[in-house]
């Protein structure tokens, strides 16, 4: 795997550079960003030879629980570990904010990749925007991490 820099930012202060380059990423960054800024939470972006191929959006949700908003990895560096290493930098961090337990809701076909990171289905599928998505968490995060 080549050189990867992960940078850890709060929501309501990515920087306007990072902002850019997220923009060119995912067509959906702005409109993502612009509905998360006044929440409490971090996104984090992995850079790969001087690009950010990746990122990850994790939001406060109670005194003990965050969900994992968003994990996107550019279509071309999928398959190489880096969505594994943001995740897991992901949380680390998390963990570190004390939250005990991580939430997510994703496609069928993501949960497979979340499942070998610990996340077990709690719930299958919701309709959302015609597209099935199964929630997913991880109730133990410290002792996982361990």
């Amino acid at each position: 795997m080549s050189q990867v820099k992960i940078t850890q930012y709060p929501l309501d202060n990515v920087p306007s550079e990072v902002h850019r380059r997220l923009c060119k990423l995912d067509l959906n960054w702005q409109h993502i960003h612009k509905a998360h800024t006044v929440e409490k939470g971090f996104m984090m972006a992995l850079e790969a030879k001087g690009s950010v191929i990746a990122y990850t959006l994790v939001k406060h949700n109670d005194q003990s629980s965050a969900l994992i908003h968003q994990l996107f990895v550019h279509p071309t560096c999928r398959n190489k570990a880096f969505g594994r290493k943001l995740l897991l930098k992901a949380m680390k961090a998390a963990a570190k904010f004390g939250y005990d337990e991580l939430y997510l809701e994703c496609i069928k076909e993501a949960t497979t990749f979340f499942s070998h990171q610990g996340f077990v289905v709690v719930r299958e599928p919701l309709e959302r925007s015609g597209e099935p998505l199964y929630q997913m968490e991880m109730p133990c995060l410290r002792h996982y991490l361990i």
